[in-house]
């Protein structure tokens, strides 16, 4: 082999070299936007499971809420109605109060 073979040989190797560099520079930069795209939508996905979860948590203190107004003597509807007590039943728009008489022959009241 002569000095000019190897030259050319050398000059091939090098383009080669300098090329799959140059490819594997570009496909570094597309992992690199990949990462930054998926640590985004990982962080944006942590957001709302904390918002979810708020949201939740929320929602249970309004029940428990909810559930502090109610006085002893409520209680459920599908248990005893007991004289003087107030019961609360499934209405169109939510539930409905109703107190018990003393006397069973007297109408319900209606307290909404």
């Amino acid at each position: 082999m002569t000095e000019e073979e190897m030259t050319d040989e050398d000059e091939e190797s090098l383009l080669n070299e300098k090329i799959f560099k140059e490819k594997n520079s570009r496909f570094l930069k597309k992992v690199e936007k990949i990462d930054a795209e998926v640590e985004r939508i990982m962080e944006e996905s942590r957001q709302l499971e904390i918002s979810l979860d708020e949201s939740r948590v929320r929602n249970e203190v309004v029940l428990l809420d909810k559930f502090r107004e109610l006085k002893p003597r409520d209680k459920p509807s599908g248990l005893p109605d007991e004289p003087g007590s107030i019961v609360y039943r499934a209405g169109g728009d939510g539930l409905i109060r109703e107190l018990i008489p003393d006397n069973p022959k007297k109408k319900r009241y209606f307290l909404d």
